[in-house]
């Protein structure tokens, strides 16, 4: 017996019934079920991944607004309460919507590949961190365009005038896709 031979552990040799089942449990549907039921890590970094850049263009062109509306005395292109809204969703978007989850992204499709293991470990959290995180970015912004956001730099403090229970919300939700995956990521 030669050194390789006596490390290497013998390991059985599943059916071809066997592997074709695994496949099967394995494999993404196709269609829509498929895109919307995947727990493939390397499909959710990706979702990762591009929300977040979609996310950052709309960073982006919010800067773009608030620098229109400081580029002279006395413009209206927002109104006060409207420009406190859009920097404050500016904010929690690059923080919360960007610069969190393409970290999360790479994360999610590197760490698998790096640890040599077919999946995260718990790959149904994985999707729901996903799903939770595009469902903060959309209620953050429906809650923009209806004159509902957030208005105070992300502080959230009582006011006469808003709803302070959406206020912490609009906070909240982003952070619980970001707790979730990074429990997650622990466990790994």
């Amino acid at each position: 017996m030669n050194a390789a031979n006596v490390r290497t552990p013998a390991v059985g040799i599943d059916s071809v019934a066997q592997q074709a089942r695994l496949v099967g449990l394995w494999d993404t549907a196709p269609g829509l079920k498929g895109f919307l039921t995947t727990v493939d890590h390397k499909q959710i970094g990706i979702r990762y991944i591009v929300t977040a850049f979609i996310f950052l263009a709309l960073g982006g062109i919010e800067a773009l607004v608030m620098r229109l509306q400081l580029a002279g005395p006395n413009l209206s292109l927002l109104t006060p309460d409207q420009y406190n809204q859009l920097f404050s969703t500016h904010g929690m978007t690059m923080i919360f919507l960007y610069a969190s989850p393409i970290l999360s992204g790479f994360s999610n499709y590197l760490w698998p590949l790096l640890l040599g293991s077919r999946d995260m470990a718990f790959p149904r959290l994985n999707a729901l961190s996903y799903w939770i995180y595009l469902a903060a970015g959309i209620f953050l912004y429906a809650g923009f365009l209806t004159g509902n956001g957030p208005n105070d730099g992300g502080r959230c403090q009582l006011h006469r005038d808003r709803d302070a229970d959406a206020c912490a919300r609009h906070v909240a939700q982003p952070h619980a896709h970001s707790d979730l995956g990074h429990a997650h990521r622990q466990c790994c």
